[in-house]
């Protein structure tokens, strides 16, 4: 409780005598007694408030404290307990406010470290949903694509010229000896013993018509050789012709494979590459987490 000087108590007492006027003819309650009490202590405080002088020096943020008083004493006394309360006031509020901070990181921070956990899982969980394992490439290159697609032009362009060759040489088989000019067919050895054959044979047909004449018997065995010869010409075409289409047959089975395995790889790289994005998208919210996790533990640090 305050308690006053000599002169300040004159303007309590006087406070009182107004109060007891409306109370006249009975002891007061003691709800009465307290409101007396607050109203002395009331007029007490306003009376010291009247000769308390609290300002700041200048434009900085020191401030000046001025109490009057009869006795200089208690004027310093009165300064010297304002301030130090007031000082102490302040500093307790600064503990409390700093308590409050660091109450605030920590519920952050527990969160924070709730959101990384959970950010990490479905980051772990996606890989493993997906096959999308660590270690392997984490951006799907176009090289795969690039070398089935390579593979494919060569077996296209092997495709078509087997193709070729095979309609040239199944041209030549239906003209009969009309094979000369097929490259494939003038490149096999035994088709070039028998081209050889067959010009002995006919050389030898025009000399025995010749001399002989056409009704000689050595012409009839000629002939006969000659066709033999072509016989078996025609047999090593067709055979050539069969060689060929087995290579064609082989050519577009393989061309037709890989179109199929680049189709696939394209359908397989568009899933990927979106189920890769995802992932991006993921790796990035938990990366975030993570980082403002680290930025509030660096500030807590610093509280």
């Amino acid at each position: 409780a305050l308690t006053a000087p000599p002169r300040w108590r004159l303007l309590v007492d006087a406070a009182l005598e107004r109060l007891r006027a409306l109370l006249p003819g009975r002891a007061p309650s003691p709800a009465e007694s307290d409101a007396r009490d607050a109203y002395a202590q009331a007029a007490l405080v306003q009376a010291l408030q009247s000769r308390i002088d609290v300002s700041a020096i200048g434009r900085s943020y020191v401030l000046s404290v001025k109490a009057q008083s009869e006795v200089p004493a208690l004027a310093a006394d009165i300064a010297n307990t304002l301030t130090t309360r007031y000082l102490a006031r302040q500093r307790q509020d600064k503990v409390s406010a700093t308590g409050q901070a660091e109450q605030f990181l920590e519920d952050r921070i527990a969160e924070l470290r709730r959101q990384v956990q959970a950010a990490d899982q479905a980051v772990e969980q996606y890989r493993q949903r997906n096959g999308l394992y660590r270690g392997a490439n984490a951006v799907v290159t176009t090289q795969p694509l690039t070398e089935i697609n390579t593979q494919l032009t060569l077996a296209q362009a092997a495709k078509a010229e087997t193709e070729s060759r095979l309609r040239e040489a199944q041209s030549a088989s239906r003209g009969g000896l009309a094979g000369d000019s097929v490259p494939e067919v003038l490149r096999s050895p035994l088709v070039q013993s028998l081209k050889q054959q067959q010009v002995e044979a006919e050389r030898r047909i025009t000399d025995i018509s010749g001399t002989l004449g056409t009704r000689h018997p050595r012409m009839a065995s000629a002939k006969a050789e000659l066709a033999n010869v072509e016989k078996k010409l025609k047999a090593e075409i067709a055979l050539t012709v069969t060689g060929l289409r087995h290579e064609a047959n082989t050519a577009a089975t393989r061309y037709e494979s890989l179109r199929r395995n680049l189709e696939n790889t394209k359908a397989q790289m568009g899933d990927v590459n979106k189920r890769s994005i995802q992932l991006d998208a993921l790796e990035r919210d938990a990366t975030a987490a993570r980082a403002m996790l680290d930025e509030t533990l660096r500030r807590s640090q610093q509280t």
